[in-house]
């Protein structure tokens, strides 16, 4: 069995109870290093996971495995997750995965969508005026494929962040290291940010949208009332 090491929120690799144990010795390791492996539901010290490794006797002896740990502890850096932390972000994990897979259906199901609405114009277009939905042109229905595939583009982002965050957070779980807590919070902000983007986006839409009928329909009414009245039966309008 192989559990994978960390101190300080660096990862040191993945090593066997053999391995694991000589490093002690050689002084590479210690037994407060934290240790996870498959299986387990949070990080424990290797104190705890192998028994009898605080009783090594550490050693001047020199180990195979020093430079490639040492190299990891140099580039690692960072402060170490707690594991709160770490079961708190995991619990958000199944949820955010289930509204990105969502998205992703959605997106696909929009693609599908503008690819009927295409064939379907094609059709229209080629059986001639009067053939096809009525009431609804060919044009028409290119017009709806258009919009269909720019919603489904304007879901693709959002849900790559959605896959980042949980990728990231599924690293965080092995390694408890800042740089992966980082990469996901980082994902989340990027995801809202351009959540709220688009929200506001569509209120000036339909701000403008609202203002839009409203004044179509003052004026509408000003155009009315400087007609004025036309008497029955009578074709005259003054001016």
């Amino acid at each position: 069995m192989k559990y994978h090491v960390s101190r300080n929120g660096a990862s040191l690799g993945e090593f066997s109870v053999e391995e694991i144990t000589a490093m002690v010795g050689a002084g590479q390791l210690t037994a407060a290093d934290s240790g996870w492996a498959e299986g387990m539901a949070e990080w424990q010290p290797l104190g705890e996971l192998i028994p009898g490794l605080g009783l090594v006797r550490v050693s001047g002896v020199a180990n195979p495995y020093a430079g490639p740990v040492s190299r990891q502890v140099a580039v690692g850096g960072g402060g170490e997750v707690s594991v709160r932390t770490v079961g708190l972000l995991r619990g958000t994990r199944p949820w955010v995965m289930l509204l990105a897979v969502i998205g992703a259906i959605g997106a696909g199901l929009m693609v599908l969508g503008a690819l009927a609405m295409l064939l379907l114009g094609g059709a229209m277009g080629a059986a001639g005026a009067g053939a096809g939905i009525p009431g609804m042109p060919a044009g028409m229905m290119g017009g709806i494929a258009v919009i269909y595939l720019v919603m489904a583009g304007l879901y693709v982002y959002p849900i790559m962040k959605l896959f980042q965050f949980c990728g990231a957070v599924e690293s965080l779980s092995r390694t408890r290291a800042q740089s992966d807590l980082e990469r996901a919070l980082n994902a989340q902000r990027v995801f809202w940010k351009f959540i709220g983007i688009m929200m506001l986006a569509g209120i000036v839409i339909y701000v403008i949208a609202i203002a839009a009928l409203v004044g179509t329909g003052v004026m509408a009414g000003a155009a009315k009332a400087r007609s004025g009245p036309v008497l029955p039966g009578s074709t005259y309008t003054p001016p």
